[in-house]
């Protein structure tokens, strides 16, 4: 007997179209996901795909990325420029 690729690809079809069981679905603790919900506030971020990620693992890849909001942190605490600025040495030629 031969192998027949057509039927292989119906047949990989009907496991993947089975219908998810309910049981299955994970789920997660609910102040993980409060938690992430809101730094996506904070952050003004409207959509986050987080795949298969759990919340957490996901709040940390943002914060990683992104940082923290600095809204309520004047620039010269966030950035050192100040000190920088006061390094500095004009040059007058």
């Amino acid at each position: 007997m031969s192998f027949d690729p057509y039927q292989a690809l119906l047949k990989k079809k009907e496991t993947n179209t089975a219908p998810t069981d309910v049981l299955s679905v994970q789920s997660y603790p609910e102040e993980d996901i409060k938690a992430l919900e809101d730094y996506c506030k904070k952050m003004n971020i409207v959509g986050f795909d987080t795949g298969r990620l759990p919340p957490s693992v996901a709040l940390a890849l943002l914060k990683s990325r992104l940082g923290d909001n600095y809204t309520n942190i004047p620039l010269e605490e966030r950035v050192p420029y100040s000190q920088t600025m006061q390094k500095k040495q004009l040059i007058f030629g």
